[in-house]
């Protein structure tokens, strides 16, 4: 590398700045250099997914905690969105909080490529979902004596929504997840009352 004057370049101070961007920056400064004619050959540039050292800010959400992570990992949308199986703009209106996540399976592997450090920031519906909710279902049935038939009559289901449930086919709406933990702090406080 030569200066206007042909004399040697100070390559220090260029390494060092190249050495402070990420893997994905340097990728797309190849890809322009190419792209203008100024490289005739094959680049091949490997990356490795190292966490950077980046200053961690308050993460309020979900949301917040997949772009920190993302980043961290110098991964770009669309590579988080083609390991999850979804389209980019889907991952991008995630992390924008344009569409709410509550597919326990996508969260589950969101969490696992981007290598989360700490418990996943999800509603209380969310962490309902992946308490096994089925289980807990059963589980009350078999202590409280209440059949089926009764729960759904006095929380607001029907029976089949129920079987459903419990035999994994449908996963427990928003609503329904209100209308189970309404009912059950109300049978909690019945229960008070006759003890």
């Amino acid at each position: 590398m030569t200066t206007n004057t042909d004399k040697p370049a100070e390559t220090s101070n260029t390494i060092k700045k190249l050495f402070s961007y990420d893997g994905q920056e340097i990728a797309n400064l190849f890809s322009k250099i190419k792209r203008n004619n100024k490289i005739n050959e094959c680049i091949e540039l490997t990356v490795n997914r190292v966490p950077m050292d980046m200053p961690k800010p308050e993460l309020k959400d979900f949301a917040d905690q997949m772009i920190f992570f993302r980043k961290q990992l110098g991964y770009s949308q669309k590579q988080v969105a083609n390991e999850i199986g979804v389209s980019e703009d889907t991952y991008r209106r995630y992390e924008l909080k344009e569409v709410k996540l509550v597919n326990i399976k996508k969260i589950d592997k969101i969490v696992k490529f981007l290598k989360f450090t700490e418990e996943p920031k999800v509603s209380e519906y969310v962490k309902f979902l992946m308490s096994s909710p089925e289980k807990m279902l059963i589980k009350f049935f078999k202590q409280s004596g209440i059949s089926k038939n009764e729960f759904a009559k006095r929380a607001g289901f029907n029976r089949r929504s129920i079987l459903e449930w419990i035999n994994k086919e449908k996963s427990i709406s928003e609503e329904s997840y209100y209308k189970i933990k309404k009912f059950l702090k109300e049978y909690e406080k019945e229960k008070t009352k006759i003890n």
